[in-house]
């Protein structure tokens, strides 16, 4: 069988799949990922590296020509997708646990992107499947309009990474990639950016922040901060974080588009800091505590939802909380703190006792995901050699799909993407960018 990994961010779910089949060897592997060179000077290709032996580019047209040649039998995509048909098959893994309703509009316009590389998901279709960690999200997905046929419970392919990562990363070795102390006690923050701010609906941001270094620096401990991609966010804001982190030396700040390797962070950390992100449960895996940041107010039902449209954070409009969680945010596997002092208090008393939490993380993800226990990864590929290994149903090209209007498009978008990169390049060697 032939596998195309499709990558937006090498992390989580596809990186533990796609480390476990490369390990394998079962199966021909490809992977199309735009900063690979970038990764590969991170922590993580050093400590616990992986080498696939085909590596090319998502935007680059001479690199398509080249994943059209492969011929992959099942491309492993997750929430952007090729603008062409790149193989018989797609088989989906969101990223992240899926604890939140998707917007309609935003699986429908998910749906009309699959119409020209797999064709229609609300009905079974053999060249689809959306990867699901349980009932939950499988149920999520259905009233969503996939239909049930093409939705699998698969469970959480990264908490085979978790497991690996903790037995083989150590500190000592991780030290040279970070510039905090981590022989002292590590707070891993780990927000989302949906919510508009991590503190703002307790205190103004940035005081919020430096609460939480000066915390820290009186417990003697070092923070490392995760944030999402640095576009996301205020340029004002950012100025504004740079310049109190600059003042803390056991802070450390990271951000995800210069860094996507979230897996020897989560390693060489005691406790985590979140307010919902997707990574939190994945973090329930190490056993060590996570504090959940109630991120609402409690003075209205309503909050504002946002999403970023590749250019800009846009709000997309209100929700009440009951409707945007699948499950009580009580239950989030971890301490929920409702105040900035609950959140240091609590966070002290996880620093001092790592395994008081323990029993209600493993709980969350029993629940949730039954099998995350077990090796999910070899299950996982044994479900994709019987979906699309054999027999071969499916012939390659797909041609009502490589003659619809929509592919025409595509090619053209990936012709001016090629030209604008080569441009840009060009430009950064003269200096001018």
């Amino acid at each position: 069988m032939r596998v195309l990994f499709w990558v937006t961010n090498m992390n989580g779910e596809i990186l533990a799949l796609l480390r476990h089949m490369l390990s394998s060897g079962k199966h021909e592997v490809m992977v199309a990922h735009d900063t690979w060179d970038r990764f590969s000077s991170e922590a993580h290709q050093h400590l616990i590296p992986i080498r696939p032996p085909r590596i090319v580019r998502r935007t680059s047209l001479s690199d398509m020509i080249e994943i059209q040649r492969f011929k992959a039998d099942v491309a492993v995509v997750d929430n952007v997708l090729p603008k062409v048909p790149v193989s018989r098959a797609i088989f989906v893994i969101w990223h992240g646990f899926a604890g939140k309703w998707m917007l309609r509009h935003e699986i429908d316009a998910y749906a009309r992107k699959l119409l020209p590389l797999v064709g229609r998901i609300d009905r079974k279709n053999p060249r689809f499947i959306w990867k699901a960690y349980g009932t939950v999200d499988l149920e999520r997905q259905a009233l969503l309009g996939i239909n049930p046929a093409n939705i699998s419970v698969l469970g959480m392919a990264a908490a085979d990474d978790v497991r690996m990562a903790m037995k083989h990363v150590s500190r000592d070795a991780a030290q040279p990639f970070y510039s905090i102390d981590l022989s002292k006690r590590v707070i891993l923050l780990a927000p989302t950016w949906h919510y508009g701010g991590v503190f703002s609906h307790w205190t103004d941001e940035t005081t919020g922040f430096e609460r939480l270094f000066a915390f820290a620096r009186d417990m003697d401990a070092s923070v490392l901060v995760r944030m999402h991609d640095r576009k996301r966010y205020p340029a004002a804001f950012l100025a504004d974080l740079n310049s109190l982190v600059s003042r803390y030396g056991n802070v450390q700040l990271r951000f995800k588009d210069e860094g996507e390797d979230n897996l020897v962070d989560m390693a060489v950390s005691d406790v985590m800091l979140t307010n919902y992100s997707s990574i939190g449960v994945l973090y329930h895996v190490t056993g060590r505590p996570a504090v959940h940041i109630y991120p609402f107010t409690d003075d209205g039902p309503w909050i504002k939802w946002r999403k970023f449209d590749g250019k800009r954070v846009r709000v997309l409009g209100q929700a009440k909380v009951e409707d945007l969680f699948l499950m009580p945010l009580e239950k989030a596997g971890g301490p929920v703190v409702r105040s900035m002092d609950s959140m240091l208090s609590t966070v002290e008393e996880s620093l001092r006792e790592p395994e008081r939490y323990r029993s209600m993380a493993y709980g969350f993800l029993d629940e949730y995901i039954p099998s995350w226990r077990s090796d999910v990864c070899p299950s996982m590929e044994s479900f994709l050699e019987e979906r699309f290994a054999s027999p071969r149903s499916i012939v390659w090209p797909v041609v009502d799909a490589w003659t619809s209007r929509d592919v025409t498009g595509g090619l053209l978008d990936y012709a001016k993407d090629s030209a604008v990169d080569a441009l840009r390049n060009f430009l950064n060697k003269i200096k001018w960018l």
